[in-house]
């Protein structure tokens, strides 16, 4: 008699248990939530987790907490979500660096990107600039390639280690024969702070609105945009293909969760940022950042995430085999 009470209670509540799963779900959110910004404040990934946290603390009347994790191509950060409770209650900004890692740093990260994280969505479609402080004597693609040539290993480049800036360049030096040298850094402000004076050349990163700023200002310059065609907000810059037909590198920028949290919750999440994206409120604020709207479904950015990652393994391969620099870490 005893066991067969056992056996019942224990069937109880296994009957139950999806429907108190569900109203934990039904509850989201009821605390504080985090999103991880796996840079130094001031960049773009900070920027746009800030308008992000500022659409989420209004709608759901809960604090966002931007939680700062730079270091090791953003590894550091993304490791800290991929192992956060999939709770909903841990998100993080994840740029091309998400894609391009698994091939960087083949088996030697800290985390799985496809087993360990699922999309939310993606937010924004970023265009890469090559900068350049005043100083150098390079004003266009052309020059700078020229310039390089002419200088092997003086012209030096800045960009977080394995983000889609570090890509660019190295994929610029394997294209054209150029021999920029690369300099890591640990978030984009920092670069901008050594750039502007010409204690670094060049630097390959989203343009950003602040980066407009400076380049009004004659503080700093824009060589060309490295993506796949004109950019919307700034149509008259040139792009890199026009003058090196095969050099296309674009960013992107998103949002992901631990695997194991709950579709329903990585639906909310969704749900609500495309309100606000529909609305207009938060596509005017993105445009207002310089970058581009752009949001997909979970399931969308989960395949462009597997997709990226496949494409830009093939690319670092040829960039390991034709660039020693290449494969500094």
């Amino acid at each position: 008699m005893k066991l067969l009470f056992q056996v019942l209670t224990l069937l109880s509540s296994l009957c139950c248990a999806p429907q108190l799963l569900a109203q934990d779900a039904g509850g989201y959110p009821n605390r504080p939530i985090h999103i991880v910004v796996p840079f130094s404040t001031g960049g773009p990934g900070d920027v746009l987790a800030r308008v992000i946290a500022e659409r989420l603390r209004s709608a759901w009347k809960q604090p966002v907490i931007i939680d700062y994790r730079p270091g090791a191509a953003t590894q550091i950060g993304t490791a800290a979500v991929a192992k956060a409770a999939p709770d909903g209650y841990t998100m993080g900004i994840v740029t091309m660096a998400h894609v391009t890692n698994p091939s960087w740093f083949e088996g030697q990260l800290p985390y799985d990107a496809i087993r360990d994280l699922r999309g939310v969505t993606q937010i924004v479609d970023l265009h890469i600039a090559i900068l350049a402080t005043p100083k150098l004597e390079a004003n266009n693609l052309a020059e700078l390639i020229a310039l390089s040539k002419k200088k092997p290993g003086e012209i030096t480049f800045a960009t977080v280690p394995g983000t889609g800036g570090h890509l660019a360049g190295e994929f610029l030096n394997t294209l054209t024969g150029a021999s920029l040298r690369f300099v890591p850094y640990k978030g984009a402000q920092d670069v901008k702070n050594d750039l502007i004076p010409g204690r670094i050349d060049l630097s390959f990163d989203p343009l950003t609105a602040a980066d407009m700023q400076l380049v009004q200002a004659k503080r700093l310059k824009v060589l060309a945009l490295a993506g796949s065609g004109r950019s919307k907000l700034a149509p008259d810059y040139p792009l890199a293909s026009e003058t090196v037909p095969s050099f296309v590198a674009s960013g992107m920028m998103g949002l992901v969760v631990p695997k194991a949290t709950p579709t329903d919750i990585v639906q909310r999440i969704y749900r609500e940022l495309n309100k606000a994206m529909q609305s207009g409120d938060l596509r005017e604020a993105i445009m207002q950042l310089f970058m581009e709207p752009k949001l997909s479904s979970p399931e969308e950015f989960d395949a462009l995430i597997a997709s990226e990652t496949s494409k830009w393994t093939g690319v670092v391969r040829k960039i390991r085999a034709g660039s020693p620099d290449a494969s500094r870490k």
